[in-house]
């Protein structure tokens, strides 16, 4: 092998490789650089370097062109081009052309340019872009909008006015002041971001704003409400109109005051629930809850909806309130304002019932009477038929009564008296002439409920008096919850007790509950601060014809304790007695053996129908002087059977 040190040879402009032979060249260390193979007879270098200044080092592979100009491959697949000896641009192993180590690679000059340029995408913001056909861009950014500068050749980015792709907005003054944009749920959204109002104009005068908080005015640019509608030079109108039938509805404020009108002769008709609750006739009747309305000065309020063919008449069956000319008492020299009611065809002269002003005896006052038919009499301050009346004084009200002397007076059927006064906190005075004394009912349909409610301020319930028709029961319930006593249709009382408990609370010691017979009392139930006493009357001043108790031990050989379970509770076990087998002492039970209902006791309430079972009872306790008395027995056998066995056993 034949080396050539560059550095060792000089004068050679060329090396020739012959046809099929081949040349190759090393690094100092022996490393291959590039095999020469002659394949047309000559292979021409004009300059050939390895391993000089003017190379990249680093490359694996590299060729000094000549004047410090290289072409190196590096390990990493990538091709540089280099000048001056320094590496200026590459190729990386994606193929793409990039500068070598700083972001900027510039490209002809500005006598030197590309007459034609493809790209599909260009980056950048475009601020360091000039001269491209003599037109420059100012101030761009992200989003904003280029206009026209009004200089040749130039446009601006507006800092001020930008869009995203789905909102264009404007700002001024560092804050966006308008924004309009097309949402993801397909909304058009007009608004102003910043606390302020917006307005719209013609003719370059503000017509309508919409304030920061949601008021809209027209005409106004500061509404009071909602929905304002001013108009400083007149009227302010509101105008619904139907086009195709020429039918004008106004809402109107002027100098006269607040106005709704129709144009034509056609009604003002008021409607809730897609249903017709009031109307005024283009003749200027009113009607409520009906649309037959039977002339200009009459106001008719339906009870029902009806489909009269005669309204003159049937108006009359229908109910309603008439206000009428007071003249119609004038045969009588009276008049009285008032509504009235007429329900059938009479003439309205005579009014069936109705509400009328009449002058207190001092006349100086006008009380509120109601009347259910009106016949002119007496002095003509107390109409006959008077069925209730508030003075006007005072403020109370009187039924059957002109004279009421409490809040509310209530007079019986044999009419109206000066009832004789009450307590001086009485509010409510029932005064019933008849023999059943002062009666309130309250009566309500077949399975209802008549109750009394309690309520607080507040209007919660906490107290109920209720009637049940169904179950023939009168409850009494308190805070809404269950009822907490209760009468039976039987007559029969009773506490219900529902995850509860019934209480009696005494803040002293004695008796909390007392048992009497025909007035006279047979037991009580007694509390100290630590035990409580069950107690059977037992003075010996209510008891005659006491002795002593004997043979007690053979009547307690007649007792039969047992061990047995109530069929209700059948897995407890108890010990007790028979009732029927305790014979011995009689008075410790109640009923007979096997005792079924009779009508009398259907009648009376001890049982529900004839033939139910009537069960005996025993009061345990009563056994227990018997029981006493056995023991004393036992006891006295047993110390004299003590006394015979100690002298037998001394003797």
């Amino acid at each position: 092998m034949t080396v050539i040190r560059p550095n060792s040879v000089s004068g050679i402009n060329s090396i020739t490789v012959q046809s099929g032979n081949s040349l190759a060249v090393h690094k100092a260390d022996g490393t291959l650089i590039q095999t020469i193979t002659g394949s047309s007879g000559v292979s021409t270098f004009s300059s050939v370097s390895v391993g000089s200044a003017t190379t990249d080092n680093s490359a694996a592979k590299s060729i000094n062109i000549g004047l410090g100009a290289s072409i190196s491959q590096h390990d990493d697949n990538t091709l540089t081009f280099g000048t001056s000896g320094d590496p200026v641009a590459k190729f990386d192993a994606s193929g793409h052309f990039l500068p070598n180590t700083d972001s900027q690679f510039n490209i002809g000059s500005n006598s030197v340019r590309f007459a034609n340029g493809y790209f599909d995408t260009l980056y950048g913001d475009g601020s360091n872009l000039s001269n491209i056909t003599s037109t420059t861009i100012n101030s761009n950014a992200d989003n904003r909008i280029i206009t026209g500068s009004g200089s040749a050749n130039t446009l601006n980015g507006e800092s001020n006015l930008t869009f995203d792709g789905s909102a264009l907005a404007y700002s001024a003054g560092g804050a966006e002041r308008f924004n309009l944009a097309h949402t993801s749920g397909g909304v058009v959204a007009l608004k102003n971001p910043s606390n302020s109002s917006m307005q719209f104009g013609t003719n370059n005068t503000t017509r309508m704003t919409i304030t920061s908080d949601g008021k809209i005015g027209i005409g106004t640019d500061s509404p009071g409400f909602e929905f304002t509608v001013a108009d400083m030079s007149g009227a302010a109108v509101i105008r619904a109109k139907d086009g195709a039938n020429d039918k004008i509805v106004d809402m109107i404020a002027n100098s006269t005051g607040g106005l709704v009108r129709t144009i034509g002769n056609y009604p003002l008709v008021l409607n809730t629930n897609q249903t017709e609750r009031f109307r005024i006739a283009g003749t200027g009747g009113v009607g409520i809850s009906t649309d037959k309305i039977r002339n200009a000065d009459f106001l008719h309020i339906a009870t029902q909806s009806q489909d009269f063919t005669n309204p003159t008449e049937e108006l009359m069956d229908g109910g309603g309130i008439c206000f009428q000319n007071t003249n119609h008492l004038a045969s009588t020299g009276q008049s009285f304002p008032g509504i009235f009611w007429a329900p059938n065809t009479a003439n309205l002269g005579r009014a069936r019932a109705g509400i009328i002003g009449v002058a207190a005896s001092n006349n100086d006052a006008t009380d509120i009477v109601f009347l259910g038919k009106y016949l002119p009499g007496g002095d003509g301050l107390y109409p006959r038929d008077e069925r209730m009346r508030i003075r006007a004084q005072s403020g109370y009200v009187g039924i059957n009564t002109s004279l009421p002397d409490r809040q509310l007076h209530i007079v019986g059927s044999d009419g109206p008296t000066q009832a004789t006064s009450g307590n001086s906190d009485t509010i409510l005075v029932l005064d019933n002439k008849g023999t059943n004394g002062a009666i309130v009912e309250f009566k309500a349909e077949t399975n209802g409920a008549g109750r009394i409610m309690f309520t607080d301020t507040d209007a919660s319930n906490r107290g109920k008096i209720e009637y049940l028709h169904s179950s023939d029961q009168l409850q009494f319930s308190s805070n809404g919850g269950n009822p907490g006593y209760e009468l039976q249709s039987d007559s029969k009382s009773r506490f219900n007790v529902v995850n509860s408990k019934v209480l009696i609370d005494k803040n002293n010691t004695g008796i909390i509950l007392d048992f009497d017979k025909s007035g006279t009392s047979v037991g009580n139930i007694s509390i100290t601060s630590s035990n409580t006493s069950y107690n059977t009357s037992s003075d010996y001043r209510l008891k005659e014809n006491v002795v002593g108790i004997t043979s007690a031990i053979t009547r307690l050989k007649t007792l039969k304790p047992s061990r047995f379970n109530f069929k209700i509770d059948p897995s407890v076990t108890v010990d007790g007695f028979l009732a029927h087998e305790v014979t011995a002492v009689p008075e410790a039970t109640t009923g007979t053996k096997d005792q079924v209902a009779t009508a009398d006791d259907v009648t009376s309430g001890i049982a529900t129908a004839v033939g139910d079972p009537i069960y005996q009872g025993i009061d345990q306790s009563k056994l227990v002087p018997l029981l006493t008395a056995a023991l004393q027995e036992a006891i006295t056998k047993i110390e004299t059977l003590e006394t015979k066995v100690a002298a037998l056993e001394g003797g």
